[in-house]
């Protein structure tokens, strides 16, 4: 559900501290929503993609556009930021 289309929903705070060589990833479901998978299987695929340590954050990014295995002609958006 887009953020904020529902009037009635409601949502939690949460604090996560990243350290220095940590990812933090936010993607839309059209970089990993495929018809025959649920959306959990997918996010999973993109977990095991992501787990190989950050030396640089284009190469990294690029490298999971190049292996995600979006199949619904859906718009995609990746914004991947590595902590220094």
């Amino acid at each position: 559900m887009l953020l904020g289309a529902e009037p009635d929903a409601s949502y939690q705070e949460a604090t996560i501290r990243l350290r220095p060589g940590d990812a933090l990833l936010m993607f839309t479901d059209g970089l990993i929503e495929r018809r025959d998978q649920s959306l959990d299987d997918a996010l999973h695929a993109l977990t095991h993609l992501a787990s190989r340590p950050v030396h640089d954050i284009g190469t990294f990014a690029d490298h999971l556009l190049a292996r995600s295995a979006s199949d619904t002609d859906d718009d995609a958006c990746l914004v991947a930021v590595a902590v220094q």
